[in-house]
């Protein structure tokens, strides 16, 4: 008898297709992104929310969105009046309302996410970041009925530009009160946020030694009116970085063109390092300096500190070197008052320690007694010389040699010790025959034994060269 069941294998082959075609036929589903479930409302940058809108169509969801974000703005701005005990009459109720409309029209999403439900409706998703300069602005605004406007128009000064409006706002006398102080600083804010300094680059790098191809370029533009700053005066200061306690710090001033920018020029770095670059108004400085003196809150210097950023342009010049990835000798002589060479080698003690403490890699010398006395001889060392005095060992493993030469400028026995030294030396780069730097340094320390304050006076002397060398070497 017959069996009345299909094969197995028959069973498959008709079974296949079939799954085949219906999962060709199904779409994966979509993975939502995490933030349309909500937000942490703690954010350093300000207020982060999720506005969502729902309709038939994908606008109508997404003016719903858009409603929902005007009313969550408005949620904010009453809940900081309320911690700040304003009183919330008509009037600002009805403003609230106008500057919130205002706000979400400005506001950019960081995100959005659309999809469609069950029943064949739109659901539409927003994040968006309600930054704290633009609630402080907002609520500046609000002090100021007159001023606002239906959403989507420009809100313009009734003075002689933005910049005019602000020096005037700031050149008060600061006002008694904290309440005062915080209203006239989130007027000077909103009149700030029309303006807009740029400085272009804003970051740049370059290898220690090379000069920067191009210049850098400041434009400044009143958005407000949208028209290019002309005929204003910038300060202009560059701040180099910190070498042995102590920045560069030079200053200039110029003078926006008929398109609202200058061109800064600065020339090749000499230190390693970061080096800025800022441009402001040249009244700026002393008004800060005033209001600063006289504010203690921390939200009044929040604000005058934002006030001051939005008027300012700044580039970063990233200076970088390869000094401390390089093998280097050091040979450095101590000499008494007299200029003859002394045993110890106190100052060669202190470089090698601070430049170790940076990294660097470096290899001591330690002559024999003929090859100090040839040292000492010489008036001026080169290359060659090198050659001729270092071990073969040295020369062999490293590609540079700081020479150096140490003595004693003056000694002096009354009221106890005092010892001034100087430090002279020279970076060699041993594979391309050429001198690299050169420094000199002197140091004074006082002190109740005569060996033990010359001893700290090279060594201070060499740890005090090595701070002002390292920065200087490509």
């Amino acid at each position: 008898m017959k069996s009345s069941k299909l094969p197995a294998i028959l069973f498959f082959a008709i079974l296949l297709p079939v799954f085949f075609l219906m999962w060709g036929c199904t779409t994966p589903i979509e993975q939502s992104p995490d933030w349309i479930t909500g937000v942490s409302a703690d954010d350093p940058d300000g207020h982060r929310f999720v506005a969502y809108g729902r309709g038939t169509e994908r606008a109508e969801a997404e003016g719903a969105a858009q409603t929902d974000a005007v009313r969550q703005i408005e949620q904010i701005i009453v809940r900081r009046l309320e911690r700040d005990n304003r009183v919330l009459g008509e009037t600002t109720i009805s403003g609230i309302e106008d500057v919130a409309e205002r706000r979400v029209e400005a506001l950019e999403a960081e995100d959005t996410y659309t999809r469609i439900d069950a029943r064949g409706s739109y659901e539409y998703y927003e994040l968006l970041l309600y930054r704290e300069i633009d609630l402080s602005s907002d609520l500046g605004l609000l002090d100021r009925p007159d001023e606002l406007r239906p959403a989507g128009e420009t809100l313009t000064s009734t003075r002689d530009g933005a910049f005019t409006a602000i020096r005037e706002t700031l050149d008060r006398e600061v006002p008694a009160t904290v309440d005062e102080r915080r209203q006239v600083l989130r007027d000077a804010l909103l009149l700030a946020s029309e303006i807009a300094v740029s400085s272009q680059p804003g970051d740049l790098s370059v290898a220690l030694g090379q000069p920067l191809t191009a210049s850098i370029r400041v434009t400044v533009t009143d958005s407000d009116r949208d028209v290019s700053v002309e005929r204003q005066d910038f300060a202009v200061r560059t701040v180099g970085p910190l070498i042995d306690g102590v920045r560069g710090d030079t200053g200039r001033e110029a003078t926006t063109d008929t398109d609202g920018s200058f061109s800064v020029a600065v020339p090749t770095p000499r230190f390693a390092g970061t080096t800025t670059v800022t441009a402001e108004p040249t009244w700026l400085r002393s008004v800060v300096n005033r209001w600063e003196a006289e504010l203690e809150s921390d939200d009044t210097k929040d604000l005058l500190e934002a006030v001051a950023a939005q008027l300012r342009g700044q580039t970063r010049i990233r200076v970088t070197s390869q000094a401390a990835e390089i093998p280097t000798a050091v040979v450095v002589l101590d000499r008494d008052i007299a200029g003859n060479p002394m045993t110890g080698s106190d100052a060669m003690d202190g470089v090698l320690r601070e430049l170790a403490a940076r990294s660097f890699r470096v290899r001591r010398v330690d002559l024999s007694g003929p090859e100090r006395e040839q040292l000492s001889s010489l008036e001026r060392v080169d290359v060659a010389d090198l050659y001729d005095l270092l071990p073969f060992e040295i020369l062999s493993s490293v590609d540079r040699a700081i020479v150096g030469d140490a003595r004693i400028l003056e000694f002096n026995e009354n009221e106890g010790f005092r010892v001034r030294v100087e430090l002279d030396v020279v970076v060699f780069d041993l594979r391309r025959d050429e001198r690299l730097a050169r420094v000199t340094v002197t140091e004074r320390i006082s002190g109740s034994s005569a060996q033990a304050t010359i001893r700290a006076a090279f060594q201070e002397a060499g740890r005090r060269l090595a701070r002002q060398l390292a920065p200087q070497l490509p």
